[in-house]
């Protein structure tokens, strides 16, 4: 998630969008990742900074993330960024 950036345009046919996110320090042991896709959580949270959003439906969304303790308590925040996923029409 790269904030005050212009927003992002994703071209997939099948609605996946890999993510990457940087953290400063990085992630601490036994701390996770809460990935959340237009204010929901989009998965399980995991022990990883790298990860692939599936079936995301054509239009806008907001991506953002949460970093969990090992007790699931949010430690910091990251976003929301905007992206357009672009897919091809069903009709075509």
């Amino acid at each position: 998630l790269h904030d005050g950036n212009p927003v992002d345009v994703v071209l997939n046919a099948i609605g996946e969008v890999g993510v990457v996110l940087v953290l400063e320090p990085g992630l601490r042991e036994g701390h996770t990742v809460r990935r959340l896709l237009d204010g929901q959580p989009a998965a399980e949270p995991v022990a990883s900074t790298a990860f692939t959003l599936m079936n995301v439906d054509r239009g806008a969304h907001q991506l953002s993330a949460e970093i969990l303790d090992a007790r699931g308590r949010v430690v910091a925040r990251a976003g929301p960024q905007v992206f357009y996923m672009h897919r091809p029409s069903r009709l075509h």
